[in-house]
């Protein structure tokens, strides 16, 4: 992860330790994932078995972690840091005088 934004200079670690609360974001959004596969094998699988569950979750769990970390500090630091419409305005009109040089 960048140190700062490349647009407008904040830091994207604003104080120690400012991303605990991104592991909420996170374990939100596992749980929203446990239920979406349990309910997806209840329909396809009735009848499937607990190590059918476990299987299933223990590999989404690691083919997902590095998505959802990203995800949920992404989250939580746009919960965290005020959007400035300036900056959009700056970054829209040094956009259009660079394509304007070429």
């Amino acid at each position: 992860m960048n140190e700062k934004c490349e647009v407008c200079d904040q830091t994207f670690m604003p104080e120690p330790s400012f991303y605990m609360g991104a592991m909420f974001v996170g374990y939100a959004l596992q749980i929203g994932l446990f239920l979406a596969t349990y309910f997806g094998i209840r329909i396809i699988n009735p009848n499937a078995n607990l190590e059918i569950y476990m299987g299933i979750m223990i590999t989404l769990v690691i083919l997902t972690l590095p998505i959802v970390y990203r995800v949920s500090r992404s989250i939580w630091i746009h919960l965290m840091i005020k959007y400035q419409q300036q900056i959009d305005s700056l970054t829209n009109q040094s956009t259009t005088n660079e394509s304007s040089s070429i």
